[in-house]
């Protein structure tokens, strides 16, 4: 694997593992639900596969898996990342984060579902672990507009490449669904 990959690939392996835990979360659910007899198993294990599972599979997966792709994207279709050093700060923010908010979940300190709305009432930590997925993947968002605007200068008129213009849609609406979240 070149340099140019390792971002990417760093993405993708986080979002994997996360798919992995997650994965092994469901299982612990399903053998709850089913009433199969396993050792450790207890409500209390059960609310926190719950989140686990549901923070796991339905924030840290897909937010890191799009940010993977779309540093493949940026490099593939428009030939460069501009930023990289930033992208590799996001990356830290969200890994620190969400190993934060996990570590809190897995502890039981933050059995909040996947949708942490009101009243329910989570540790401290698992808070700002979200805050820092929201704000690594809002540099994410940042490098790949960059990369954009940086090809749109050399390429006047050139249509955008259509994963590309996928790839905006979805930064575009991803600022909008987090921003109540980071505030």
């Amino acid at each position: 694997m070149t340099n140019r990959h390792t971002l990417a690939a760093s993405h993708i392996g986080v979002a994997v593992a996360a798919f992995g835990v997650a994965s092994l979360m469901g299982v612990t659910q399903a053998l709850s639900m089913a009433d199969i007899a396993f050792p450790m198993r207890s409500e209390t294990l059960y609310y926190v596969s719950l989140t686990a599972h549901g923070v796991l599979m339905g924030l840290v997966f897909t937010t890191f898996f799009i940010m993977g792709l779309g540093y493949v994207l940026a490099d593939a279709c428009l030939g460069r990342l501009i930023g990289r050093p930033a992208a590799w700060v996001g990356f830290w923010l969200a890994l620190v984060g969400t190993l934060g908010a996990a570590v809190t979940i897995l502890m039981n300190k933050s059995t909040v579902l996947f949708t942490f709305y009101p009243p329910l009432q989570a540790h401290p930590v698992f808070y700002i672990g979200a805050t820092l997925l929201v704000v690594g993947s809002w540099i994410w968002g940042g490098v790949v507009i960059a990369s954009v605007r940086s090809w749109r200068r050399e390429h006047l008129r050139v249509p955008l490449p259509l994963p590309i213009h996928g790839m905006l849609v979805t930064i575009a609406l991803w600022y909008l669904a987090t921003a109540g979240l980071a505030i």
